[in-house]
């Protein structure tokens, strides 16, 4: 029997003796050891703490309980070390009198808990390791924060390598833009389209500084006082649409073209303009400025920002449809589950890769919504059971893996795109990880069990931050075993290379679960993915640069 057999048939009792209320000290503190020794074995407890409602059963007991919840948390402050920590923690225990086996819970469960298996059920709950000799800790009370003032929602002509993609939440700092259009909705309700080039400065969410470029404005009624600076004034919008121009020179226009506007000099003193009004705001002082005729058809670009938006998203649906009917033809695309619903069978996940549809998927409850465009379906998944059956009963040498995804929230440690049962000998585990539980940066995880046992995990981060939820990327992993090179992509950018530490006689897909995980055990940890999949291509081969620029769609 091989060591690591040996290590889950010991876990498995371990573990059955924490929910059988026979754990003794000594098996919790080898429990631990395992644990940390192996990530699996990690996430298999805390999805077992999780699907029981340990956690939140303890904060609910007796004084005690909170008690060594306090000075646990206390130490927690005070150590780096995992092993520092589990020191603590039992010495928390002894202090607190609570490891005495013999007392029971008063709740009615499935099976009973003792006060030793809850608090060493909560020992376990609260760590959170991490690679590398050195471990940090983290705990769930930690809130989420959202430091952002706007959301971009639509975007036309920008630059392949832009960052202002829709759904991205952008804080207060400088927003640079060298071509192109883009519309911003302000946490409080005002609507700014900026045309490139264009530099400003958010300010808040009801104050922007335009250094150059032009913007235009939809103010509604409940964000009245949306103020845009420019060089020479504080342009107060009282409910109105205006445009608002400044040259590189500092030279700057306004005009209204809907309600009424305050134009404050940087003396002090100010103007009102109402519909069909307009000012040369030409010096410091209100006396210097010359009063000019509204010009509408000059913000005619920025008019019809968004219905050449709606022309893009035509134009990126044909493409993607061209590159669709291009790669159902290739020999080496095992799978391609394109996303769209089968009329007859909706609850079918075609694969056409194969006009017998072989290896078709099962929807467990993921719903049908939109995609990364108008034209293209997803699938939403959302609920912890949520997911897409597979079983690809065909080993690989080599191979790619290529998906259109959108984040919502990272809300578990590992976060399903697509995971082979258990985790076998050849098994493929692709999936979003939580990299810093403080700020909810995740990163790309791609982990590999070759046919030899040997395990090779490979990350990149940081991928997403769960503040800025809702945007679309093109995510890429191949594995060439000729030249030993794991690599991810990102929106058709090479963001990760590594080399394989291990070769293995295949790689296969098998029964597997596209957004979540059947680990195969008696639970299973909770790894859904919440958000939606438009795409997933799996081929026999690796998928050279350009293709994967293509498949992103950052070619034509």
């Amino acid at each position: 029997m091989s060591e690591q057999q040996t290590q889950q048939d010991e876990f498995d009792l371990l573990l059955a003796k924490l929910i059988d209320n026979v754990a003794s000290r000594d098996d919790i503190q080898r429990l631990l050891v395992l644990v940390n020794n192996n990530p699996e074995f990690k996430y298999t407890l805390r999805a077992q703490l999780e699907m029981d409602e340990l956690s939140r059963l303890a904060f609910e007991s007796e004084a005690k309980s909170e008690r060594f919840i306090s000075e646990t948390h206390l130490k927690a402050q005070h150590t780096t070390k995992a092993d520092d920590f589990e020191l603590q923690v039992l010495s928390t225990l002894a202090q607190s009198d609570m490891l005495q086996p013999q007392r029971a819970w008063k709740q009615t469960l499935p099976w009973a808990l003792s006060l030793v298996s809850v608090a060493a059920s909560l020992m376990l709950a609260l760590f959170v390791f991490f690679d590398g000799e050195e471990q940090r800790l983290s705990f769930s009370s930690v809130e989420l924060e959202d430091r952002g003032v706007a959301l971009v929602v639509s975007a036309s002509g920008l630059p392949l390598d832009s960052p202002y993609k829709p759904g991205v939440s952008l804080q207060p700092g400088s927003l640079l833009l060298e071509q192109g259009g883009l519309e911003l909705e302000f946490y409080e309700g005002a609507q700014l389209k900026i045309l490139g080039p264009a530099e400003l400065e958010l300010i808040s969410d009801q104050h922007v500084r335009l250094l150059y470029g032009k913007v235009m404005t939809e103010v509604p009624e409940l964000a009245i006082g949306f103020t845009i600076d420019t060089p020479q004034s504080s342009l107060v919008d009282l409910g109105t649409s205006i445009g608002v121009e400044v040259n590189q020179q500092g030279a700057s226009e306004v005009h209204v073209f809907d309600g009424l506007l305050e134009a404050r000099s940087t003396g002090g003193q100010s103007l009102s303009l109402s519909e069909g009004q307009a000012l040369k705001l030409d010096g410091l002082k209100v006396d210097n400025w010359l009063p000019i005729k509204a010009d509408q058809k000059g913000y005619q670009a920025l008019s019809l920002l968004s219905a050449k938006v709606e022309q893009e998203q035509q134009n990126k649906h044909k493409r993607w449809q061209a590159l669709r009917k291009h790669y159902i033809n290739d020999e080496r695309l095992l799978a391609y589950y394109d996303f769209e619903p089968n009329a007859d069978k909706p609850r079918l996940l075609n694969n056409v890769a194969d006009g017998a549809n072989a290896y078709a998927g099962a929807i467990v409850g993921a719903q049908w919504v939109q995609g990364p465009w108008p034209g293209k379906s997803a699938l939403d998944f959302k609920r912890a059971g949520d997911r897409v059956r597979l079983n690809i009963d065909q080993a690989m040498t080599s191979f790619s893996l290529a998906a259109w995804v959108k984040v919502d929230s990272l809300d578990r440690t590992y976060n399903s795109l697509l995971l082979t049962d258990g985790f076998k000998p050849g098994d493929i585990h692709w999936q979003l990880g939580m990299f810093d539980t403080d700020k909810r940066w995740g990163t790309l995880v791609l982990g590999l069990k070759t046919s030899t046992l040997k395990e090779m995990h490979f990350n990149h981060f940081p991928f997403f931050n769960s503040a800025e939820p809702g945007s679309w990327h093109h995510l890429v992993a191949t594995v060439d075993q000729e030249q030993e090179q794991a690599v991810m992509y990102i929106d058709g950018k090479k963001v990760f290379s590594s080399a394989l530490e291990s070769d293995s006689q295949y790689w296969q897909v098998g029964q597997a679960s596209i957004g979540n995980w059947n680990s195969l055990q008696r639970a299973n940890p909770v790894r859904n993915l919440n958000g939606a999949m438009a795409e997933l291509m799996i081929f026999e081969r690796v998928l050279l640069e350009s293709e994967v620029q293509a498949l992103a769609l950052l070619t034509k």
